[in-house]
């Protein structure tokens, strides 16, 4: 604001904020995001968030307004406490934390806080434990709101601008200082940020009643972490972001929001929808973080590059593609791209590409992965000041293939010659050490007999390496067999209850669950169920088939000494055995 021009002391009774009606109603953020609920507000002159200096108080406030971004810009009143926005969707609690109280305690200050008001605090690059409190409290999650246009830009005696340089994310702004000017958006990215401002390109003048835009400071970085918002012209003309963004791994979001928001007209107290400001500071209020799901498409640095990640095999090319552009998201031709392997197996390697920059802004650069591993690349190139832009960082995963080994295995089978499962790997593995998986066709169980099997292992990148053998399922289980004593078929000389089977008289059974069992007594085949005679010649040795008996054939068998010995033998050449007792002879 020109500090000649005229305007009517806005300085208010704090009594007057129970006009505004601190509701709370529904409002949408990202799936699972944080949202602001309780906020610090920084400053290092003035009185804080109640100050009532405003602009044009005069008085005991002097030339210049305090330090409430509420009064200055907002509402027009302090708010002794907490903060509606205009659509009364949100209501944070107001806390002043001031620069000495967190230079007194910068690991403890910030602690009880999600959100982080920093407000025209020109001298930050001289508080360094300030400065280490706002990146630690940024690094590890939380939201951060910059606001130093106006005030600090060393006009008129007023401090110089901020130093940002030992930010987590530096940056720099031209400060145009309060000039009373007015100013257009050139350019906004729209997401949650913009909703409801107006659309650019083409330029549109902003709020032709107050400077906002025209004392903006454009916001300037060759770091790759910014992300642009709005581009805007300012009074010195010049074209750059007055709203940019960065996050951080553990969803920590700045934004850095360059709009006058210090010595400006403001809005009446009663005036509760709010103007221009008040519409981008409850934007940045609402906004959701950890995550914020923000576009970032527009690379406050000038390059980007893409894709974020890709995987290919070694030995094969990669591809990644820069795109230059202006801070109205324009392409730039022409411009000389240095294309970098940061890190990784192939560190080192660098070279132009195919840059300068095409019509579009587009240069590609073309690799051969040499080696197993993660390569992290980068693109710069040098602004005609000498300045060095940066990307962001993309990532080559390098991949090698999975080696699959096999072997042929011979398994036995279940109970009952049921299928049964088998693996064929035989240590398969990866060079890289990736995860991988490994599938066999057919899957199994396999049933008795031989069953050739692919084996496929495949990497958790989709790489795969495949081999072939054999699972074997033999049988392993013994046949069953039994000889139970039985009574002569004739009918004749049957033995009574208290004797035992005199005429020698047995059946004989076996079985197999994988097939068929051959009976055998002294090499002699019996059927199963089959009834024979043994008697005992004790004078001889082994067994002999002395004569089949009757019209039913009966095989009349001579052992001696001692018992039978009835065998069942299987498909396999399992074999089991079980014994007859014979009677002895007569006496």
């Amino acid at each position: 604001m020109r500090l000649s021009r005229k305007g009517v002391p806005r300085l208010r009774s704090a009594l007057m904020l129970a006009a505004i009606g601190l509701i709370v109603a529904g409002f949408g953020p990202v799936a699972h995001a944080a949202t602001s609920s309780n906020v610090a507000y920084v400053t290092n002159f003035g009185t804080g968030s109640n100050d009532p200096c405003a602009p044009f108080s005069g008085g005991v406030c002097g030339s210049f307004p305090g330090s409430s971004i509420f009064v200055n810009a907002l509402t027009g009143l302090p708010p002794l406490g907490t903060y509606t926005t205009a659509d009364l969707a949100l209501t944070v609690t107001i806390t002043d934390v001031s620069v000495s109280t967190i230079d007194g305690a910068p690991s403890t200050a910030l602690t009880p806080f999600d959100t982080v008001i920093v407000y025209q605090v020109c001298e930050i690059g001289s508080h360094p434990n300030t400065m280490t409190a706002i990146n630690n409290f940024f690094a590890n999650g939380g939201k951060l709101l910059i606001f130093d246009a106006d005030r600090c830009s060393g006009f008129d005696g007023l401090p110089a601008a901020a130093n940002y340089s030992t930010f987590l994310f530096p940056f720099t702004a031209s400060t145009p200082g309060p000039q009373g000017a007015t100013g257009s958006y050139t350019n906004v990215q729209v997401s949650t940020l913009t909703t409801g401002l107006p659309p650019a390109p083409p330029p549109v003048v902003i709020d032709g009643s107050n400077d906002s835009v025209g004392d903006a400071n454009n916001f300037v970085t060759f770091n790759p972490n910014w992300c642009g918002s709005i581009t805007a012209e300012n009074t010195l003309n010049n074209v750059g972001f007055v709203e940019a963004y960065a996050r951080t791994p553990a969803g920590g979001l700045v934004v850095y929001e360059g709009e006058d928001f210090w010595f400006d007209f403001g809005v009446t107290p009663v005036d509760t929808t709010g103007g221009h400001q008040r519409l981008v500071f409850d934007l940045m209020l609402k906004q959701a973080f950890n995550p914020d799901g923000l576009p970032c498409a527009l690379p406050a640095s000038g390059i980007s590059l893409a894709p974020p990640t890709q995987t290919v095999t070694v030995g094969s090319p990669a591809t990644v593609i820069a795109h230059v552009v202006d801070a109205n998201n324009v392409g730039q031709s022409g411009i000389a791209v240095t294309f970098t392997v940061a890190s990784g197996p192939d560190a080192g390697l660098s070279g132009p590409g195919t840059s300068p920059t095409d019509g579009s802004g587009n240069a590609s650069f073309t690799y051969t992965c040499g080696s197993g591993g993660t390569d992290v690349l980068h693109a710069t190139f040098v602004d005609i000041l000498g300045n060095t832009h940066f990307s962001n960082d993309v990532t080559v995963i390098c991949n090698t293939p999975p080696v699959a080994l096999c072997h042929d295995v011979t398994v036995p089978a279940g109970p009952g010659c049921s299928p049964v499962s088998a693996s064929v790997d035989n240590g398969s593995f990866d060079p890289d050490g990736d995860p991988i998986t490994l599938v066999q066709t057919p899957p199994g169980p396999y049933a008795l007999g031989s069953t050739p099997v692919t084996l496929t292992v495949t990497d958790s990148h989709g790489a795969s390496a495949s081999c072939r053998a054999t699972v074997t399922v033999v049988d392993r289980e013994p046949p069953t067999v039994s000889c139970v004593q039985s009574v002569n078929p004739s009918g004749k000389n049957i033995p009574t209850a208290h004797k035992t089977n005199e005429d020698g008289f047995y059946q004989v059974s076996g079985s197999d669950t994988c097939g068929a069992a051959t009976i055998t007594i002294g090499g002699i085949t019996l059927a199963s169920g089959e009834t024979i005679k043994i008697t005992q010649s004790p004078g001889k040795t082994g067994v002999r088939l002395v004569n089949t008996m009757g019209p039913l054939a009966i095989k009349h068998f001579d052992v001696g000494p001692g018992d039978a010995m009835i065998t069942a033998t299987d498909g396999a050449g399992n074999t089991s055995a079980v014994t007859c007792l014979v009677p002895p002879p007569p006496k």
